[in-house]
């Protein structure tokens, strides 16, 4: 039924935009991760955004989630859809069974990710939410 789940994730989803909330929900995450037979590092953005430094802390996160003994694979994507839905959707396509994510964020980019984005996941996720800020 819904809001009922059971067992240990296996299959994860982490919405990674470089932030230190971002940073936080994955470490918070970091037992979970480790269980988890798949983990993937999604990245999403508009066309319009700035994508290069953001594509060097990517590796930076696979390489800490790595020491911490998680393999993750990334995944990153350029959306024309509301950021929120394309996040709902990948994690629908990839069958997760928990998303990790930041909350809260101040710069516009942030704001407009994990401001709106939040509440949105918040009010239509169907899996477990792990959200830090």
């Amino acid at each position: 039924s819904a809001g009922m789940f059971g067992g240990i994730p296996k299959n994860i989803v982490a919405a990674w935009d470089g932030s230190r909330e971002a940073a936080m929900a994955l470490q918070a995450a970091l037992p979970a991760l480790r269980r988890g037979a798949r983990v993937t590092l999604l990245s999403l953005r508009h066309p319009r955004d700035e994508d290069n430094t953001q594509q060097l802390l990517v590796s930076d996160m696979i390489q800490f989630l790595l020491r911490h003994g998680v393999q993750a694979r990334a995944e990153s994507e350029v959306t024309e859809i509301d950021v929120a839905d394309a996040l709902l959707s990948r994690v629908s396509d990839l069958s997760a069974d928990l998303l990790v994510m930041g909350g809260y964020g101040h710069s516009r980019l942030r704001e407009r990710i994990l401001g709106g984005v939040t509440r949105q996941i918040l009010a239509q996720m169907t899996v477990p939410v792990l959200i830090a800020h």
